[in-house]
């Protein structure tokens, strides 16, 4: 098989993947009460794509994406209608996901904003329009110009970024397509800055498979001075980086709760 069929293959199966653990992890997601999280995974050897739905905010059927899900979906037609990325085209086709006429207006979830524990009725029995959306459609139904949430920090900086290094992946304008992209929906620096590394780290394994170390590797690129796309946040991305790889033999759920905060 020629080097380039072996890339886009990586590249499809990094879209497929996102796509299909996003929907696999829908029923179980945001469950930040740990023993209840503990209890739900422990109730099946295989807690993917669960039934019934253990979701405590909202409750759709299994096998659906997230809002996550939805948004990378909005943004991969756009890439393939448009042939690459056109930023408008994006934040138009987002807003025909997201918008009034969609299965995420609801009207207890446009007055509720996220916190621990969760309100009586809920789950909702409909898709969740988090902050994130709720911000960008503001600002699109304005017409303004930028439409990027300017506060949140959300996994929407991450997963939004699978299929622009999957169509850009090798290309010098990789890293700049991103943060177009992320730009859309999100400006905080800390979701620019997590969007950038989480593509390098995409990158590296569309272009070099499971070989080698993708950390590392990154690590080494933003230590570099001349490096693509320097930001400000970069060294705290590196002393990150360094604190996952020294948890690296720790138990998933032990490393989670001692490196992330726990909503």
């Amino acid at each position: 098989m020629a080097a380039a069929d072996v890339v886009n293959q990586r590249a499809v199966a990094a879209i497929i993947g996102a796509l299909v653990g996003d929907a696999a992890a829908q029923p179980i997601h945001w469950i930040y009460n740990l023993n209840k999280l503990k209890d739900v995974l422990g109730s099946s050897e295989n807690p993917e794509f669960r039934v019934p739905s253990a979701n405590p905010f909202y409750c759709i059927e299994t096998g659906k994406n997230t809002c996550y899900g939805d948004q990378t979906l909005s943004l991969l037609e756009s890439l393939v209608r448009c042939g690459g990325l056109d930023t408008k085209d994006f934040a138009k086709t987002q807003y025909r996901y997201f918008g009034p006429d969609t299965e995420y207006e609801d009207s207890a979830n446009a007055k509720y904003v996220m916190k621990s524990g969760v309100r009586k009725g809920f789950p909702i029995q409909a898709a969740w329009r988090n902050q994130v959306i709720k911000d960008f459609m503001k600002k699109y139904e304005a017409g303004m110009e930028e439409t990027g949430s300017e506060r949140s920090k959300d996994m929407h900086a991450i997963i939004q970024v699978v299929p622009v290094a999957a169509l850009y992946a090798g290309r010098p304008e990789m890293l700049d397509k991103v943060e177009e992209a992320v730009s859309v929906t999100m400006t905080a620096d800390e979701a620019i800055v997590h969007s950038l590394v989480a593509a390098r780290i995409v990158e590296h394994y569309i272009l070099h498979g499971s070989g080698g170390n993708a950390v590392e590797s990154v690590l080494k690129e933003l230590r570099n001075p001349q490096r693509s796309n320097a930001h400000s946040l970069d060294q705290a991305i590196i002393g990150f980086l360094e604190n996952v790889r020294q948890n690296e033999s720790v138990p998933h759920f032990a490393a989670a709760t001692k490196l992330f905060k726990n909503n």
